[in-house]
Formats: C-alpha cells, sequence, structure tokens
C-alpha cells in the first residue's frame, strides 16, 4: 500500500509490517503487483525529483518497478531494488499528439514485457519493454477517450499463438492463426469452439464508453470495438472467469442496476446486484463488492460512511453475505482470504473468513434449500457418499410433503448409499406401486446390478409389480435389459415362476434362457408351450448327465412330437466320449415303424462316434443294408416324384459311408451287399480300396468304356504297370482307336512292359478291318530302331578312344624305360605340405611323403590318386564286351516301309523280317580280338506271358516257333531298351544270336589286360620303333596320334 508522502507499506502473510520510500516528490499514486505465483515485481506510479545540471530540482511522474525477492521485513537495513524508473509523460513520435498528463489507471502483463497506463486526458498509453531492466522502450498511445481512463485490463495472447525471438535487431513474425479477426478472446484451453484470437487483447473503460482493443504483431490497435456506451468508475472493473469455459477469461464491469459481463464480441449475462458499486472484485467462486445504498443522492462520495460488503456467490447464483463497513476503501485478496481496507481517523483491515462447508450446509437445511446445498457441495468437490445423505434428506422431505414424483428422484440419487429396503419399504406401506417400480427400475440397471446392489427379492418384487400392473411391455423392456448384461447371477432364477404363476410363460422362458437356466426351460417348454422341437435343441446344449437325465424325463413326449429331431439326439447322446456306455441298440426300439429316423440316427452314430469295436462294424453293416433297401424301394414306388434327387441322395450317403476312414466295416461283406443290389459305384470304390485294380479294369473292358479305361490306366498305372499294356490289348484289334495308340505304346516303351515284337505280334492280325494303319505306329518303330543305331555309333566312338588311350600308355611305359624322368612335384599330394627325403613319385607325377604313402596306400605298387581308376580300368578290360546285333539291310527296309504312310503294316513288317533273316547266313560274325576267343552272348531277357491269340495262318507263324519272342526284342538294340532300363537276363552258351540279324564289325588291335602290361613289351616296342604303329592280329594298321606323346 502507498501512502501520500510517497512510502510503500508491506504486509506479509504473519503480519510484518515493513516501509519504503518509493518516490521522493510527492504520494504514491498508484501501486500494483505483477501478476503470477512466482512474481515479485511491485510497480508504482508517483512523482520523484532529481537534482539536473544547473542544480535546481526537476520533479516529474515516473513509473518505477521494484524487485522484492530479496527484501526482508524484518531487516531495517534491507530495501528493495529498483529495477527500472521510467518517465510516464515522456514526449515521442507515437505520443506527440496525445496530452499525456496524470497517470490514474495501472496495469500490469504478467509476460512483464508491458505497461498500460491510464491518464486523466483520457489517453491509453501503452509501454512495451523488459520492465525487469533498464533498456529502451517503445510508447504507443492505444485509444483516447474524452473523460479519465477508469479501467485497463491486459489480455495476453493465447499459448497456440508463437512469439517471435530478436535474432540480430529482427524480430521473427507471430504466427497468426484463422479466424484472429473475429474479436473474441481465448482462454489457454484448445477445446473452446468459438473462434479464438491470436494476439493480445485490451479491455479500456472510461465513465462513459467501454471499448475492446485488439493488437497486432507491432503493437498497433488492429480493431477497436465499442462494447458499450457507458463506462464505470474507478475501481468497478475486473476480470473473471467463465463459469462455463473456466479457461477463458470476462470482463465484469459494475453498474448502479447490475454487473455486467463482457467478451470481445460484446455484452453477456448480468448480475442483478442493486445499488451504486465503490469497486468491485472476484475472490474464489465469489464477486466481491462495496456498495452504499444511500438513497437521495445520485452523486456519493467515495469513501462513504454508509458503505457496506456484499458476496455474490456467481457459479451457484446465491448471496453468500452482506457486511455493513463504513468508510470501506477497496477490497484485497491475498494469502488465501479476503480483506477490506476501510480509512476511517485510524485506517484499519477487516478481515471477512468464509464459514465451512459443512456449516453453509446446516444453515441451507435448517432453510430447507436442498438444491443449493447440493450445488455447493458438488462444488466443493463432496464425495458420492456425502451427496447421497444430501439427497436422501431432500427425498424424505419431498415425501413428506407428499412430492412423491420428486421424492422418488431424489431416492433414485441414493442407490448404493442408502439401503434399497429402506425406501422399498416406506413406498409399500403407503402402496405406491407406480412409484416402487420406478424405483426398482433404476435398481436394477446395469451398473447397480455389477456392483452388488440387487437381490433376487428385489427382482420379485419388481415383476410382481410389473404383474399386478398388468404391464406386458415394462416385463419386456425389463427382460432386454437384463438380456444386455454380460453376466447375469442367480437371483433372478426364483423369478422364473412368479412370471409361470403370473401366467407368462414365454416371458419366464426367456428369463430362464437369459439365466442359463435349462432346467426351467425345458419345463417350460414341454409342460407350457408344447415345443418338442425347440425342446430337443434346449437339451442338445446341456452337458451329458443332464441332457440324459432330460431325455429319461421328457423322452416320451418328444418321440410322439418330434421323431426325426428325437433321433438326432439320441445320436448325439450315444456318440459323445462321456457315454461310452451307451450303446445305440438299446434306442433301437424307439424307432418301430420309423424306418427313415432309423437310418439318420444310425448315420449320425457313425460320424459322431470314436470306437472301431465290433458293435460300431455291425451298426455300419445295417445302415448299409437300410441305405441300399431304400435305393430298391425309391426305385420299385412309382409315386414318388423327385426320384432321381432321392436316389442321388441316399447313392451319396452310401458312398459317405463306404468312404468315411472312421467307418469301419468288413469289405467282403460290403461288397457282396453291394453286388446283391447291383450298386456298382460301391463296387468299384472297394476294389479301388483294395487295389483290386485288375477287376475294375475289367469291368471297364466289359462295359466297352475306353475313356475309363484309359483314365484307370492314369490313376493306378503307376502302382500297376500292365494295365497299360492290358489296355493296348483292349485297343489292338479296334482301327477307331487309332488316335490313342501312340500314347498307349510310348508308356509300354516309357515303362519297358513289353518288347516290339510283342507289340507287333498283338497288331499283326490277318483280319484287315482289325488291323490299324501303319502312320499310327511308325513313330513307336522308327524311335526304336534310331535309338539302336545311335548306341551302335556310341559303342564304336568309345572303342576308338580306347585304342587310342591304350597306344598312349604302352608307348609311355616303353620309354620310361630308357629315358630319365625328372619330378618337379614340390608337395606332397595327401597332406599338401613340402616335401622331404624319403619320398615316394610315381610317372602319374603325383608324389607322397613315405609316411603318408605308408598310411593312406593300400597297394605298395599303385598310386592312392590313381589306384580306384586303374582298378576300375581293369575290371572293365576283363569283361567281355558284346557287339552291337543289327543288320543295315534291315534298318534300311524298315524306314523305306515306314516312310509309306498307306502301307500295310503286317506284309511291309514281314518282308523286313524276312529280308533280315535271308542275310544271316551271308554276314560276318562278330569280331573277336587275336589273343581272345569270342565269349558268348547273354540270352534274351526273359518276357510275361502273352495271352494266346488264334489268328488265321501267317508266313511267320513258323518263325515265331522257332525263335522266341525276347530275341527280335534285343534285336539291335543290345541289353536294353530305348529307356536305358537293363533287361533281365541269364547266361547261354550260343554264339549268335537268335535272331540272325548280325551288324558287320571292324577288326581291332590286340588290346593287353594290363595297360602298363607284362605281355610281348619289348616287341611292342620294336614294332612301335620300326614301323612307328603297334602290331595287330588280322587288323588294320592304326597309326598313333603323336599329340599323345608326352616325351
Amino acid at each position: 500500500m502507498g501512502d501520500v508522502d510517497g512510502f510503500m507499506h508491506c504486509l506479509d502473510a504473519t503480519f510484518v509490517f515493513s516501509s519504503f520510500r518509493a518516490h521522493n516528490a510527492g504520494p504514491v499514486r498508484l501501486c500494483q503487483q505483477v501478476p503470477g505465483v512466482e512474481s515479485q515485481l511491485l510497480v508504482t506510479v508517483g512523482v520523484s525529483s532529481d537534482d539536473s545540471i544547473g542544480g535546481t530540482r526537476k520533479e516529474e511522474e515516473r513509473v518505477c518497478v521494484w524487485n522484492t525477492k530479496k527484501w526482508s521485513l524484518t531487516s531495517k537495513t534491507s530495501f528493495p531494488v529498483c529495477c527500472r524508473s521510467v518517465k510516464t509523460a515522456a514526449t515521442t513520435a507515437a505520443t506527440a499528439s496525445a496530452i499525456l498528463d496524470e497517470v490514474i489507471c495501472l496495469e500490469v502483463a504478467s509476460t512483464m514485457d508491458v505497461i498500460l497506463l491510464g491518464h486523466n486526458s483520457g489517453a491509453v498509453q501503452l509501454i512495451r519493454g523488459d520492465i525487469t531492466s533498464d533498456r529502451q522502450c517503445r510508447r504507443l498511445v492505444l485509444y483516447e477517450f474524452t473523460s479519465p481512463v477508469t479501467g485497463l485490463h491486459y489480455i495476453p495472447a493465447p499459448l497456440t499463438s508463437t512469439i517471435g525471438k530478436r535474432h540480430k535487431g529482427r524480430h521473427a513474425p507471430d504466427q497468426v492463426m484463422p479466424g484472429s479477426d473475429s474479436g473474441s478472446v481465448s482462454s489457454a484451453s484448445p477445446l473452446i469452439a468459438k473462434p479464438t484470437p491470436s494476439s493480445v487483447y485490451i479491455y479500456a473503460a472510461s465513465e462513459n464508453k467501454l471499448v475492446g482493443i485488439k493488437l497486432g504483431k507491432k503493437d498497433e490497435p488492429v480493431r477497436t470495438t465499442i462494447l458499450d456506451t457507458f463506462g464505470c468508475r474507478r475501481n468497478c472493473s475486473c476480470l473473471v472467469a467463465d463459469p462455463e469455459k473456466p479457461g477463458q477469461k470476462l470482463l465484469a464491469m459494475a453498474h448502479k442496476e447490475a454487473v455486467y459481463f463482457y467478451d470481445p464480441d460484446g455484452r453477456g449475462p448480468c448480475l442483478a446486484i442493486a445499488g451504486s458499486k465503490l469497486a468491485i472484485a472476484v475472490y474464489k467462486n465469489y464477486f466481491v463488492s462495496i456498495r452504499c445504498n444511500k438513497s437521495g443522492d445520485n452523486q456519493i462520495d467515495f469513501p462513504n460512511a454508509q458503505s457496506s460488503v456484499s458476496l455474490f456467490e456467481y457459479r451457484n447464483k446465491f448471496t453468500g453475505g452482506e457486511f455493513v463497513l463504513p468508510w470501506a476503501h477497496s477490497i484485497i485478496t491475498g494469502f488465501g482470504g479476503l480483506f477490506v481496507l476501510c480509512v476511517e481517523e485510524s485506517s484499519k483491515i477487516v478481515e471477512l473468513v468464509e464459514k465451512d462447508t459443512q456449516s453453509m450446509l446446516d444453515i441451507l437445511f435448517a432453510r430447507k434449500s436442498f438444491n443449493l446445498a447440493l450445488e455447493i457441495a458438488e462444488s466443493d468437490n463432496y464425495s458420492e457418499e456425502e451427496l447421497a445423505h444430501i439427497h436422501r434428506r431432500y427425498a424424505d422431505h419431498l415425501f413428506n410433503k407428499k412430492q412423491y414424483d420428486l421424492a422418488v428422484k431424489e431416492y433414485i440419487q441414493t442407490i448404493g448409499t442408502v439401503e434399497a429396503s429402506y425406501v422399498v419399504l416406506r413406498f409399500l406401506e403407503s402402496g405406491l406401486i407406480t412409484h416402487l417400480v420406478q424405483y426398482l427400475e433404476a435398481l436394477v440397471e446395469s451398473d447397480n446390478m455389477v456392483n452388488g446392489r440387487l437381490t433376487k427379492d428385489h427382482t420379485a418384487l419388481l415383476l410382481n409389480s410389473y404383474a399386478r400392473l398388468d404391464d406386458k411391455e415394462r416385463i419386456e423392456a425389463f427382460l432386454d435389459r437384463l438380456a444386455t448384461q454380460q453376466s447375469v447371477g442367480s437371483e433372478f432364477c426364483s423369478c422364473v415362476n412368479v412370471l409361470r404363476r403370473a401366467g407368462y410363460p414365454h416371458q419366464a422362458l426367456r428369463l430362464a434362457q437369459i439365466t442359463n437356466n435349462h432346467a426351467d426351460s425345458i419345463r417350460i417348454l414341454t409342460e407350457d408351450l408344447k415345443d418338442a422341437e425347440a425342446a430337443i435343441k434346449e437339451i442338445t446344449s446341456l452337458p451329458f448327465d443332464q441332457a440324459l437325465e432330460a431325455v429319461c424325463t421328457y423322452g416320451a413326449f418328444l418321440i410322439e412330437t418330434a421323431p426325426s429331431a428325437t433321433a438326432e439326439l439320441l445320436d448325439g447322446l450315444c456318440s459323445n466320449p462321456a457315454g461310452g456306455r451307451i450303446s445305440a441298440s438299446q434306442f433301437i426300439k424307439i424307432f418301430v415303424n420309423n424306418r427313415l429316423g432309423l437310418m439318420k440316427f444310425l448315420e449320425r452314430y457313425i460320424e459322431k462316434s470314436t470306437s472301431t469295436d465290433a458293435c460300431l462294424t455291425d451298426v455300419v453293416e445295417t445302415l448299409l443294408e437300410l441305405l441300399l433297401y431304400e435305393i430298391n424301394e425309391v426305385v420299385a414306388d412309382a409315386s414318388i416324384k423327385d426320384k432321381d434327387t432321392q436316389l442321388a441322395h441316399l447313392r451319396g450317403l452310401i458312398m459317405r459311408l463306404l468312404e468315411d476312414p472312421r467307418a469301419t466295416y468288413d469289405e467282403g461283406k460290403a461288397l457282396i451287399l453291394c453286388k446283391q443290389r447291383n450298386f456298382l459305384p460301391g463296387c468299384l470304390y472297394i476294389w479301388m480300396k483294395s487295389k483290386q485294380y485288375d477287376q475294375i479294369m475289367e469291368h471297364y473292358i466289359l462295359e466297352d468304356n475306353f475313356e475309363a479305361i484309359l483314365k484307370a490306366c492314369e490313376e493306378y498305372g503307376d502302382e500297376v504297370p500292365s494295365l497299360w499294356f492290358e489296355a493296348f490289348k483292349y485297343a489292338a484289334d479296334k482301327p477307331k482307336l487309332g488316335e490313342h495308340l501312340p500314347r498307349l505304346l510310348s508308356e509300354i516303351e516309357s515303362r519297358n512292359l513289353v518288347s516290339p515284337l510283342v507289340v507287333l505280334q498283338l497288331l499283326a492280325l490277318p483280319d484287315a478291318e482289325k488291323c490299324h494303319t501303319l502312320g499310327t505306329v511308325k513313330a513307336y518303330f522308327l524311335h526304336y530302331l534310331e535309338s539302336g543305331k545311335e548306341k551302335v555309333e556310341a559303342n564304336e566312338a568309345k572303342m576308338q578312344r580306347l585304342r587310342e588311350e591304350t597306344l598312349r600308355n604302352r608307348e609311355i611305359a616303353r620309354q620310361s624305360k630308357t629315358r630319365v624322368k625328372i619330378f618337379q612335384q614340390q608337395k606332397c599330394a595327401v597332406c599338401n605340405q613340402a616335401l622331404e627325403p624319403p619320398s615316394i613319385h610315381f610317372l602319374c607325377d603325383h608324389s607322397y611323403h613315405k609316411s603318408c604313402f605308408d598310411t593312406y596306400s593300400s597297394d605298395d605298387q599303385l598310386c592312392p590318386e590313381c589306384a580306384p581308376l586303374i582298378r576300375r580300368g581293369l575290371l572293365e578290360s576283363g569283361k567281355t564286351t558284346q557287339s552291337p546285333l543289327g543288320s543295315a539291310d534291315l534298318l534300311a527296309e524298315l524306314e523305306i516301309s515306314l516312310s509309306l504312310e498307306n502301307a500295310d503294316l503286317s506284309t511291309t513288317l514281314s518282308k523286313a523280317i524276312a529280308k533280315g533273316i535271308a542275310s544271316e547266313s551271308s554276314t560276318s560274325g562278330v569280331a573277336t580280338l587275336a589273343s581272345h576267343p569270342p565269349k558268348p552272348l547273354p540270352s534274351s531277357p526273359a518276357l510275361p506271358r502273352i495271352p494266346s491269340v488264334t489268328p488265321s495262318k501267317t508266313p511267320f507263324d513258323d518263325l515265331l516257333t522257332k525263335k522266341t519272342v525276347a530275341a527280335l526284342g534285343d534285336s539291335g538294340r543290345g541289353e536294353s531298351l530305348s529307356s536305358g532300363l537293363k533287361q533281365p537276363s541269364t547266361s547261354s552258351s550260343a554264339p549268335v544270336l537268335d535272331s540272325g540279324v548280325v551288324l558287320p564289325t571292324k577288326k581291332v588291335s590286340k588290346v593287353a589286360s594290363n595297360p602298363f602290361g607284362e605281355d610281348n613289351d619289348d616287341e611292342e616296342a620294336e614294332g612301335v620303333g620300326e614301323k612307328g604303329v603297334a602290331k595287330l592280329t588280322n587288323a588294320p594298321v592304326v597309326a598313333y596320334p603323336h599329340h599323345l606323346n608326352p616325351f
């Protein structure tokens, strides 16, 4: 507080008093503490004097900022620090046009960078700059009234705006949000739906006008709005938090008739507080005002001996108190209390102490103001239990006044705190069934049921009340609400019988289903509603023991009303794992004269049964016989309209029964039943299941169904390849199937089933109408002959390569006896380490440590690396190779014949074979080596037994009698077919082939059994040395290739 002598007096929370002199040339006209919890800055306005250069004292009005942080009130030598002092009437370019006289109004921003000054001339001056440091400030006149300024209020920009930072003399522009021109002041909360400005807003008031000024980026007025055409006295305006939007500030301005509230858009609501107001302020939720009710005088002096202080709670809108305090000067809020400064002969400060909430509530209870008591309790954040007791007192008051509709609403607010039986008893004693129902309905709400506030007695009472009111709609609504609950306890089970006795069976059933009371549900369905289908469905959902008990209790009714559904139910009981002691035969007696029901029962029993004993086998065979019998009955009954559909269904059931892996049955008995009833799909499946593919093929052949035959070959040909041969035999005498013949011959050849001679025998039929054309088999025989030629050429190339390799090895061995061999290997071939004596060297350029050789060698005379290759070569050279057989004439004749499209197959093949046999005597024998006699060739492989055919006499009958079929099978092909698979063979002493087809061979040179051999090496060397070639026995001279000589 400031006084007329220029002193500032400070009083702390402990009422310690201290003073310091703020201005030395006059009184302290205005003072204000900077807003903020942690702010310790004090701003004062007064007259101060300084010694000028000429020695005269110059008095001027100044604004001083004091830092009280380090000011100790108990110390006489400690004083606040003046951190800034500026003139109030400094002349600048921005303020030159305004009259800046005495300051009568002061406002300091909480941001500590703005000071607003209101002058007696009506000018509103803004000083921008840091108030904590003595730096240059910026001045600006925002508005000029025609009368003195009485109030200034600064609302800083909201948190959404961004304040520019200073960068080397430049200011970054402030961030302006869209909608900033709406003029409304925003709170810090971003949830306000109303458009919020992103700039500073100032309220300025005089005695005859109220304006709102919106500032721009550089503090210049962007928009000035006249909010009202009348003003207020000094200290008669303040900022108030909006009750509906706590984060938004409103301006409260006191007038004689009322207190008006303003936002940037204009005037808002008002409070009807009559009387002349001398000052107003806000304390907690109270609007505090100093009034003077003196009548007959329009102009009241200030302060006044008849003044009083009134408190109005603006949130709950009630008067908090009226206190007569003469000479009340100003209202002070601080230290959590409310103080009033009274200036009498001796000034004093009066503290107004607020009563505690309970005392206020007791006063309101005595006055029967329960609504206001509830509002106060809610404002003070009373607990639910405390609020419920207030509601109970209010409800009892209303009940005693017979205002039952309002009383029941208040009683509902007490649910969870006040015992429900207390309320129920009051309504029952008075016979208020309707109001009781209303209370019980609230008690049944979801939250109350979850919290355990509802008992079975309350629910039964509610349903009884509905029944007495005959209100079916409310019963349904109650059940709907109950059905939405996630879990319903057992307290509702007793209510089922209440509804049954009241004559509501459907509602009782629904309640039993909601509460999972299956026993009552089944009882209602069978006894009251006679609904067997629903009862069976309910029984099906029960556990095994309960379902079995229900079937035993209501089985007679169920069988009579719904036999088919009952059969399914019995089937489920029999197939249940817990019902292993129950057999299906125990329920068969139920199905007398109900063959279809028995079939369904047995079918479901088999599907759900997990046992594989003989009992299940008997059930399967019984069901199979029933289904086959039913098919015959359907076929014989001409009155059935959808016969095809029923037959398809029954056949499908039989096939599913046979194909079911869980159904065990005797395949022999099942096959007999299917044959007796002429059910071919079943026979085919059993043949397939038992892998009797020959029976399937025989069946298709008897039906003359080649497509089925071909499909059977594709499906089972991998397991039984002979099926392809059977299919070929079937198609051999059917020219119309000629397009399929190449496919069959390809499969026969790839699987090496029979030799081409057998194929030829089957195709060479005397009946021309049953013979195929040559074009259908030409590719098969050409491929066969070409593969033979390729093998002969490959064998000849291999023989030539072996001859050259033998000659090279002999030359190397010969020269090794006369020339020096230098071994330059530096590492062991085994350990890959440097060679050190003793070491062993081989002519193959492999060297070893002696220790490594002794460890890894199995033969002292062979290189470990080359030993496997040498042994393999010796083994192959010791074998007697069989010269490929063939006849150039036979091949040429067949190729010429097969090139004709329309040639007769039988005649062509007969001529070609006849020419090959005729050339047998004139063909030279197989060439042999000079030093070895020829070894016998292996005999022809044994072939499968060929079904006997009895064609007419042909020129080839004698040939086929003398020569075996397998002999021609190897003709020109060696020991294997074109597929590369070996034919089984047995040894034979015959020197030549039975077919008589011999290919000419070249005479070869003598080949020693050992390439490095011991046999006549000297003679070989002499022969080579004289003639340059090795000696040959009865063979043409072969020149040795010089590029193979390593020396």
